[in-house]
């Protein structure tokens, strides 16, 4: 205890010297018996984050680099009887790209552990804005993806979602829904069953969600065409953006001359 309480008051002292009225988040958890306390310090870089034990000798004292702690969780994931400590670290600027700092308590320590990152070669329009959570079974990532025109506030390139478990040390990817060229869940027919539900409940964000991913992705599916009218009809008359309604009706009247909306799809177009 006399070694934890010369750490903690060093800690202490050497955030009081360089930064008062600092930024600090301070959260105590109670779990299987054990309380902890997450707190960092610091308005500076490298800001430090506290990891301690109230009831052992446990104590975790690190740098953070970049950005700050913004949420942190306690847990048995593995139910090995060991408890993993989940530090949520958020990165400044607009992008706010997130990491996880993993511990797991082993031999009266804490054991840093490596949480997966996003792979670029597959997500290519991740751009950050991560969201997690942790429950009893596992750890789930979000986030959305960006299409190149997307400007920061607004993806339109759909979510990502993906569940980790911990097992035997090691991180194991157990769910990945994504809404992507890179993987197409549905067919077409899927698609197109879900774009029509929801333009007939008036969710017409999902509604374009669905036609363009399988106006982009099936152009030789016998849905295409109805999927192309329909943007152009959503574009115009719901969502009132007039550009992306001339892009669809164009790509509608061009690709299919003969189809039995041709008049209709030409009228909206000059209407527009």
């Amino acid at each position: 205890m006399l070694i934890k309480s010369f750490i903690t008051l060093l800690f202490l002292v050497t955030n009081f010297l360089f930064s008062q009225n600092s930024e600090i988040y301070s959260k105590k958890h109670s779990f299987l018996g054990s309380k902890i306390v997450v707190e960092q310090f610091g308005k500076r870089y490298p800001r430090q984050l506290l990891i301690e034990f109230q009831d052992n000798d446990i104590v975790k004292q690190e740098n953070i680099s970049d950005g700050s702690v913004a949420g942190s969780w306690v847990v048995d994931l593995d139910k090995d009887g060991n408890l993993e400590i989940i530090v949520y670290v958020r990165s400044a600027g607009s992008g706010g790209y997130g990491e996880l700092h993993f511990y797991e308590v082993s031999n009266n320590k804490l054991i840093s552990f490596e949480f997966p990152s996003v792979d670029s070669k597959i997500f290519d329009g991740y751009q950050g804005h991560d969201e997690y959570s942790v429950s009893k079974n596992f750890i789930e990532h979000k986030f959305p993806m960006y299409k190149d025109s997307d400007p920061n506030c607004c993806p339109t390139g759909g979510d990502v979602s993906i569940k980790y478990v911990f097992q035997n040390n090691t991180f194991q990817e157990i769910e990945s829904i994504k809404k992507t060229k890179q993987a197409v869940l549905k067919d077409d027919k899927e698609y197109f069953k879900l774009a029509k539900s929801a333009y007939s409940q008036e969710n017409y964000k999902i509604a374009v969600e669905n036609f363009e991913i399988l106006a982009e992705n099936f152009p030789n599916s016998s849905y295409h065409a109805n999927a192309l009218f329909m943007l152009g009809l959503i574009y115009s008359n719901e969502l009132n953006n007039k550009q992306k309604a001339k892009k669809y009706y164009k790509a509608f009247i061009n690709k299919y001359p003969d189809h039995s909306l041709i008049d209709d799809a030409k009228y909206e177009l000059k209407s527009l």
